[in-house]
This record gives C-alpha cells, structure tokens and sequence, in this order.
C-alpha cells in the first residue's frame, strides 16, 4: 500500500471504531425519551409518517437518475478517484474549495 491509501485505511479504522464505541449517556436518554415519545404516538400516525418518508427516499433514488453522471470513474486508482472527485468539485464550486482540501505539494488535479 502507498502512503494514501495506509492514511485511508488508517481512517476507516478510526470511523469503524467510533461506530463500535459505546453511546453516551446522553445519547442513551434521549434514545429512551424518543421511545416514551414514540409509544404515545398512535399506530396511523406512524404509518403515514413512515409512508411518507418511504415516498421521499424513493422520489430522491429516482430523481438520483437523472442528476448524476451515467459513466463514472471504473478502475482508477483511489488517489486518481479522489482527484477526481476534487477536480469535478473545483468544476462546480469554484475556487473556494481549494482552501478546503489540503493537497500534497505539487500534486494537482
């Protein structure tokens, strides 16, 4: 493995230790207070709001069709589909996100 992709692989251990971790306190009363909440909630209430959302994500999944690219990037490389990524994204944004992602020296899109 080059020096990148020790760096993301690095990362998805990190990611992947962060979701095993336990949750904290907080985060485990409020999970108990949405459950009281959700119990006091009647059944119709929460089938329509599930619909609801069910008809969201499948209006946004085939919407996804016609917003995105039909042949992207197959086979590169991770660091040439990150610049990749980078130099589409310069594209749309504009110079701006330069200032947000760091580069190595010399290495350009």
């Amino acid at each position: 493995m080059n020096e990148y992709e020790l760096k993301a692989y690095e990362e998805a251990l990190t990611w992947k230790r962060k979701l095993n971790k336990r949750s904290s306190l907080l985060a485990r009363a409020s999970k108990k207070a949405q459950t009281k909440v959700n119990q006091l909630i009647p059944d119709k209430v929460h089938q329509f709001l599930t619909e609801s959302i069910k008809n969201m994500v499948k209006a946004t999944l085939a919407g996804s069709n016609y917003t995105t690219k039909k042949q992207q990037a197959q086979g590169l490389h991770l660091l040439r589909k990150t610049r990749s990524f980078i130099k589409s994204c310069l594209h749309t944004s504009g110079w701006l996100l330069l200032k947000a992602v760091e580069l190595e020296p010399g290495a350009y899109c």
